[in-house]
């Protein structure tokens, strides 16, 4: 007790420092990680999805003050099997895309990275963010032959396996980082890390976000016509042309096509995007 009332005397500061210390440390101790489960309503449309209605969350909360702070958790394992809506933008808001050839060049990243692992359902790609709608595939649904080499990376115990899922997202986004840094004369990262998954489980909510994603572009005033914005799948889905995108599992969510264009036409409850908003 001397000791310390000798700091105080000596040392004024000392005792907003240990209040400081002590408050910090109070809401250290109280961190609580956990999962925090967004509950959507329940359906069987997705036989093969096993995770639970969920968006993950961690909380923080201090004892003395009664304060909860909840984030979202971002870093979210890409579950085989299980669909996701993936999204991100450009880091410190920058864009992403400089001219049409920017777009085809990231759209052929994608099928070079992405198509092999991955069933693609809905996308988007805007000036400076893009949405994705995918299907993880299972192991033994992946296309090793299309995959960029190498196609797997060694175990400690030498027996060789493939990489993590989102290491194929990080190769697409180095790959178009590398060309836009080029072409920009610019270095460093070009999107924001980690970037964006969400897991979809409920049909009501797939449909909704298959919406949103196509007429995103009106939303942040890219264009009025969501229908001839050439940058999203809104067309392809429509299209009779051969596609990779899961077209005819897309139209038979909304019970055809008639039901489809409908959906688009009619106004969307933002609220539930609030989130996944990016400027």
């Amino acid at each position: 007790m001397e000791a310390f009332c000798f700091l105080a005397k000596c040392y004024p500061n000392f005792l907003v420092l240990l209040g400081f210390l002590f408050f910090i440390s109070s809401l250290l101790l109280t961190i609580n990680v956990n999962l925090n489960f967004r509950k959507h309503p329940s359906t069987t449309f997705l036989p093969t999805t096993q995770i639970p209605h969920l968006t993950p969350t961690f909380n923080i909360t201090h004892p003395t003050f009664l304060l909860t702070f909840t984030f979202p958790f971002p870093f979210l394992t890409l579950e085989p099997g299980n669909y996701y809506h993936i999204y991100n933008r450009g880091v410190n808001r920058c864009n992403l895309f400089y001219t049409n050839e920017n777009y085809n060049h990231f759209l052929r990243l994608y099928e070079k990275y992405i198509d092999p692992i991955a069933e693609t359902y809905a996308w988007v790609l805007l000036k400076n963010h893009f949405h994705l709608l995918v299907r993880i595939r299972q192991e033994s649904e992946i296309i090793l032959r299309r995959l960029p080499v190498p196609v797997k990376v060694q175990t400690p115990d030498a027996k060789p396996r493939l990489k993590k899922t989102h290491l194929y997202f990080s190769d697409l986004f180095n790959a178009y980082s590398q060309a836009i840094n080029k072409q920009e004369n610019r270095t460093g990262s070009l999107f924001q890390r980690p970037f964006r998954r969400i897991p979809v489980d409920d049909q009501e909510y797939f449909r909704r976000l298959i919406v949103y994603i196509h007429t995103n572009p009106v939303h942040h005033g890219f264009t009025d016509d969501y229908r001839c914005y050439p940058w999203s799948s809104y067309g392809t889905i429509l299209s009779v042309k051969p596609t990779r995108l899961q077209q005819e599992t897309v139209i038979g969510w909304f019970s055809g096509e008639g039901e489809f264009i409908l959906k688009h036409t009619q106004e969307l409850k933002m609220d539930l995007f609030d989130r996944y908003i990016i400027e």
